[in-house]
């Protein structure tokens, strides 16, 4: 009696312990090691078009998804006077032209003026040596030298005067003409910012603002991005963040394509983190896009980092916490080499008839 009492509380003893001692052996496959991410499909070229100015809205020339070219007016806004702005400033411009440039200017006047005291210099130069010429010579009378003199000195004197007055105008003149053309360019551009017009070809994604609503300056009035080209943006954890170079393959899937991998390659990697979530920003292109794509579609992303034809391979979940491996003789340090999400390559420690066991938790 107790002979079969003692073998039914062995039994189920037995049997826990050989299903605790079930191991495995390393598999030797191709490892590859890729780093996680999470995936968003964006339009390339992708900006926010913003207000220089507080005004009101006064009309949405385009609706969202329209196709636009650079130059193409998105937005208008009231203009408080700045045609008139413009308007003024064309007239400066154009009499500060006129006052410089045309054969009616300020400065011809001066310049007949010194051609006039030129001649009259030269007379007067004529007259004086003349009659220097003849006092030498004990001819004529010292008041009518001292006068030819005089009047030398005048003429010279005047024309002087001239020369001087005609390169102060012409540099005044200039000058005017400049700040003319500067105040004409400012009108532009400020009646240019009232009438908000697209950087690029490309889409209308979104319009945030309705008519008659008053926009401050830097607010976003819409979103505009390339029509054709997309970009993935991959959300990288900090801890990975240095494992990533540009030109590396990464395979995409993505929600609204379930059944298809789709390979891309990174193309730039933002250096500065992301405080709210400690990631990277890494933008990267399609090889072959999908037929169909809209802003925001998500997914998910695999960056492969190295790839290995053949490797000595255990579950992750046969590691332990310090690097060890559980066998019939306990506890082995082992290296590792490539590591993925669900495996790790074994370098050194174990070999492939090994058997290993499950850590226990």
């Amino acid at each position: 009696m107790f002979r079969y009492i003692l073998l039914l509380i062995l039994l189920p003893t037995c049997v826990g312990c050989h299903s605790r001692k079930e191991g495995i052996t390393p598999k030797e496959k191709m490892i590859t090691e890729a780093v996680y991410t999470t995936v968003t499909v964006q339009p390339d070229s992708l900006y926010h078009l913003r207000s220089k100015v507080t005004a009101v809205i006064d009309n949405c020339l385009v609706s969202e998804g329209d196709l636009v070219t650079p130059t193409t007016a998105i937005i208008a806004l009231l203009r408080p006077q700045s045609s008139l702005a413009v308007a003024n400033a064309s007239l400066s411009l154009e009499l500060s032209r006129k006052q410089y440039q045309s054969d009616y200017n300020l400065l011809k006047t001066i310049e007949e003026q010194m051609r006039l005291s030129k001649l009259q210099l030269k007379d007067d130069s004529l007259n004086y040596h003349r009659q220097l010429k003849l006092w030498n010579q004990n001819i004529g009378s010292q008041i009518n030298l001292e006068k030819k003199a005089l009047a030398f000195e005048n003429a010279k004197t005047t024309y002087e005067n001239l020369k001087l007055s005609y390169y102060q105008k012409k540099q005044a003149l200039a000058t005017a003409w400049k700040i003319a053309q500067n105040k004409y360019k400012s009108a532009l551009s400020t009646d240019a910012d009232y009438t908000l017009t697209s950087a690029i070809n490309g889409r209308v994604y979104a319009i945030s603002t309705n008519v008659g609503e008053t926009v401050q300056p830097g607010q976003s009035l819409a979103i505009i991005g390339s029509a054709s080209r997309f970009i993935l943006e991959l959300l990288v954890d900090e801890v990975d963040i240095v494992k990533i170079k540009r030109g590396q393959k990464v395979w995409v899937s993505l929600d609204a394509y379930k059944d298809n991998i789709f390979e891309a390659h990174i193309v730039k990697i933002n250096p500065r983190k992301d405080e709210r979530n400690q990631t990277f920003l890494v933008e990267a292109q399609f090889v072959a896009p999908p037929p169909t794509l809209y802003p925001g579609l998500s997914g998910e992303g695999n960056v492969v980092i190295h790839r290995k034809k053949s490797g000595m391979v255990i579950p992750r979940s046969y590691l332990t916490k310090t690097q060890q491996v559980r066998t019939s003789e306990g506890l082995i340090d082992v290296e590792l080499g490539i590591q993925s999400l669900d495996e790790v390559e074994i370098t050194a420690g174990i070999d492939l008839q090994t058997i290993i066991y499950k850590p226990e938790q």
